[in-house]
């Protein structure tokens, strides 16, 4: 069995900045695909 992977602090900061250039614009399609889905609702309703 492998060894567990215990990241350093340099490790840590990468994967911690790595996460925070993902989750903007994941949050940014999140809310795009939210609004466009809202609209395809209106859109059905009437």
């Amino acid at each position: 069995m492998p060894e567990e992977w215990h990241p350093t602090n340099e490790e840590l900061e990468v994967i911690k900045s790595a996460w925070r250039r993902v989750k903007i614009p994941c949050e940014k399609i999140k809310a795009q695909t939210t609004a466009n889905k809202n609209i395809f609702q209106i859109c059905l309703t009437k």
